[in-house]
């Protein structure tokens, strides 16, 4: 599995945050490949209405991670990858300053 740290521009079908907004997240992905993967993400993000995004991060989790040290959110993103295959968080947009 590999998590993603990633910057996300919403698009016009985004129902996470109006058009233009950025948001970070972290998108898990239950493949062990780097490029599918990462082609897994930009799948999960388009159907999400995301337009674009940017990688910030890429980890590889060991094949039987100690979720117990994870946080709630993690712990149910992880969850929920392994048994759909994907999962995004999604953080707070980011204030224009």
């Amino acid at each position: 599995m590999h998590v993603f740290k990633l910057s996300m521009a919403a698009g016009p079908t985004c129902n996470a945050a109006p058009e233009g907004a950025t948001l970070n997240g972290a998108c898990l992905i239950d493949n062990d490949e780097l490029p599918l993967a990462r082609d897994g993400a930009l799948l999960a993000l388009d159907r999400l209405g995301f337009q674009s995004c940017t990688f910030l991060d890429a980890v590889k989790l060991p094949a039987s991670p100690d979720v117990s040290r994870y946080s709630d959110a993690m712990r149910q993103a992880f969850e929920e990858a392994k048994r759909d295959g994907v999962s995004v968080l999604l953080y707070a947009p980011e204030s224009a300053a």
